[in-house]
């Protein structure tokens, strides 16, 4: 009985326990209200900050139990940063609130190192807290501002490649380098969207820049190098940078032959990104007329094809993996031309000649080169590799050239071998023995030569030793020439130059004197030549003659240059000496004086220079007394005065004249009167002088008629 009772209680008990869930789980959603606050409503990037949500029962028929539950969710920007569930016991009007700080936000996507980083997204940012569940859905939202420093982020290369170093620089906004800043690269995927998950590396910058490896060295990323990368800098202070950056695996075509001909092979290359040859890559390879052809390039990556009409063409390489290539056009050009160089410049009998046939700078080799001789026969040869062919005339005269080759159009050239003078001039002075060596191409000697010089009445032939000698009185340019049958034609202009001499007399002399000038030859015999005079002043007097007398008008050095066609130049010079002078300087009154003389004679129209004390140069100018004078009291300066004579004709002269004052304004006046005083006294005592001379003149006469009356 007892076990029946018992199981009977735990049987009324459950129920009573399922019937309280029931109840709990079917009962009305409390009416609440929602109010959040921030602890900051400005932050720094990298700081934390507390969100404070105020839950309010404004139900008045249901309290909040604790056992009931509140879905609480915190989101920034649209992105939920944390969730959790709450409780409370809430009576009407009773609140409760819930504060939640940054720093248990979730860090994939708030500040952790693989996040999303979104406490160092400089702006504004709205915060919005959501509940929920047991209670009424509410939300409230607020502005938060995160504001921070810029960081100046470059990217090295701008486009990596898998093979390639990443490296990041930064700087702040003046150009300093950092240290210490995260730096992070994320593969994104194939969504090419940031996720938790995402591949990536993080490193921090050592003076102002961090270098990643490789991408496809770095065990990270080097299974599948490729995609759209994200660059992510940041520190606390600063603004999250974020940039991407896309690596793909295109092909390339490259070694594209640069107009070929028409029926010729045309090789081209696939590379990828890196410029590693890629193997079982197609080329397409389509025309005007449509699709062409495809083929597959080899372990070298290289693909080999022949088009055999002329036109424009576009090529595509593509395999799978990679990106395609982009199109590569091609114009095919019809048969191509050849050209034929023949050496040496000048093909002498019995001598090699070499024929080299190229095309577009390339030797052609197999062309066949067709010789046709003065005597009407021909030779027939073939190039080598290097597109040459060696032939050895034996014939004076013409020999014409044809090249033919498939695919190329036909060639011809022509050379003329000739036997050739090798001449030597030995002298080529006046009045002396010039000789003219006459050799062949061989370095003999070539007897019977006719040797002529045309502006001489010379003609000759060589002699054994293929020498001829002539003798030449007049200095010119003369045309050699050489003759003889089956030689090339000679001809050379030849100058053959005399000596000029200068003769001066005196080579020193006084102005006013002449000097003579005589030009000689060689032989000391008078020639007429071209004599310049440069004199002092840089002036040039040119005069024909064989003599002339010159009367200089400067005092100095005059450089005189004799020159002759075909006669060399002969260079001599002659001194001039100024007339004497002679400088007084004195103080008269107020005035300078200063007097020039030259041989006792006043010298007028003479410019005289003053250097005043104060550095100041005033040019004076003599009158016809050979005296100039200057206003020392109008100057107003006291010290040395220097004074120096400017003629280029008379000979320098500086004097030195120490004025110590300028005297004051009574003295003169004074002294004036003074001279004044003294004439009037000594007119006066001239007058008194002559008055009584004249009385006693007139007593005497009076006396003598007197005594003739008695």
């Amino acid at each position: 009985m007892k076990p029946v009772i018992s199981r009977i209680l735990w049987i009324i008990c459950f129920a009573l326990l399922f019937a309280g869930f029931l109840s709990g789980f079917v009962s009305a959603k409390v009416d609440v209200s929602l109010n959040v606050t921030l602890s900051d409503y400005e932050i720094n990037p990298g700081d934390s900050f507390s969100v404070s949500a105020k839950v309010t029962n404004i139900d008045t028929g249901e309290n909040l139990t604790y056992n009931q539950k509140i879905d609480f969710v915190i989101y920034a920007d649209g992105v939920v940063v944390y969730e959790d569930i709450k409780h409370a016991e809430l009576t009407y009007n009773e609140s409760k609130t819930f504060t939640v700080s940054s720093n248990n936000f979730d860090n994939d996507v708030w500040d952790g190192e693989d996040g999303e980083l979104m406490n160092y997204k400089c702006g504004d940012m709205e915060i919005e807290v959501r509940i929920s569940n047991d209670v009424s859905s509410e939300s409230d939202r607020k502005t938060l501002h995160i504001t921070g420093s810029k960081l100046n982020v470059g990217l090295t290369p701008s486009k990596p490649t898998p093979s390639s170093e990443i490296v990041v620089d930064v700087e702040d906004k003046t150009g300093e380098k950092l240290d210490d800043i995260n730096v992070r690269i994320t593969n994104l995927g194939d969504d090419e969207k940031w996720d938790s998950d995402d591949v990536m590396r993080i490193k921090e910058t050592e003076d102002g820049k961090v270098t990643f490896d490789p991408l496809d060295e770095d065990f990270r990323f080097r299974d599948n190098p490729y995609g759209v990368y994200q660059l992510d800098v940041w520190d606390d202070g600063y603004c999250l940078f974020r940039d991407t950056f896309e690596v793909s695996n295109k092909l390339k075509i490259t070694e594209v032959p640069e107009n070929p001909y028409a029926g010729e092979e045309i090789r081209v290359k696939v590379l990828d990104i890196d410029d590693k040859r890629v193997e079982n890559a197609r080329i397409a390879v389509s025309g005007s007329k449509g699709f062409v052809g495809s083929y597959n390039s080899d372990s070298n990556g290289y693909v080999s094809f022949t088009l055999n009409e002329a036109g424009t063409y576009y090529l595509i390489a593509s395999k799978t993996g990679y990106e395609d290539s982009d199109s590569v056009t091609i114009n095919v050009r019809t048969k191509r031309s050849m050209n034929i160089k023949i050496e040496p410049i000048k093909q002498a009998i019995g001598k090699d000649v070499t024929i080299t046939v190229t095309s577009e700078g390339g030797p052609i080799e197999g062309a066949e080169v067709t010789i046709k001789k003065p005597n009407g026969k021909k030779d027939v040869l073939s190039t080598s590799s290097a597109g040459k062919v060696i032939y050895k005339p034996a014939l004076p005269g013409t020999y014409d050239i044809t090249v033919k080759k498939r695919g190329y159009e036909t060639t011809t050239s022509s050379f003329k071998a000739m036997n050739f003078f090798n001449i030597t001039i030995l002298g080529e002075k006046l009045h002396e023995e010039i000789s003219v060596v006459v050799k062949n191409q061989d370095g003999d000697p070539v007897e019977d030569a006719s040797v002529g010089l045309i502006g001489a009445d010379i003609t000759g032939l060589t002699n054994t030793e293929g020498k001829f000698t002539f003798i030449l009185e007049e200095a010119g340019e003369y045309t050699l020439t050489v003759k003889k049958e089956s030689y090339e034609d000679f001809s050379k202009k030849i100058s053959i130059y005399g000596g000029l001499q200068l003769r001066i007399n005196p080579e020193i002399l006084d102005l006013g004197d002449s000097v003579a000038i005589t030009v000689l030859d060689e032989n000391g015999e008078r020639i007429e030549a071209k004599i310049k005079i440069t004199k002092p002043d840089g002036e040039k007097e040119t005069i024909v003659k064989s003599s002339h007398t010159f009367v200089p008008e400067l005092a100095g050095i005059y450089n005189v240059t004799a020159s002759k066609d075909y006669y060399t130049s002969a260079s001599s010079s002659f001194e001039v000496n100024p007339y004497p002078l002679d400088l007084d300087v004195w103080l008269s009154g107020k005035d300078l004086m200063v007097k020039a003389t030259s041989g006792g004679e006043a010298v007028q129209n003479m410019s005289i220079s003053v250097l005043t004390p104060d550095g100041d140069e005033i040019l004076l100018i003599t009158d016809n007394s050979g005296i100039a004078r200057l206003d020392i009291k109008e100057l107003n300066q006291t010290g040395t005065f220097v004074v120096s004579s400017a003629e280029r004709n008379y000979e320098k002269r500086t004097i030195t004249k120490d004025i110590k004052g300028l005297g004051g304004g009574l003295i003169p006046i004074l002294l004036v009167l003074v001279a004044v005083i003294s004439l009037l006294i000594l007119i006066g005592a001239v007058l008194y002088i002559g008055h009584r001379k004249s009385k006693g003149t007139g007593t005497e006469r009076k006396k003598g008629t007197g005594l003739s009356g008695l």
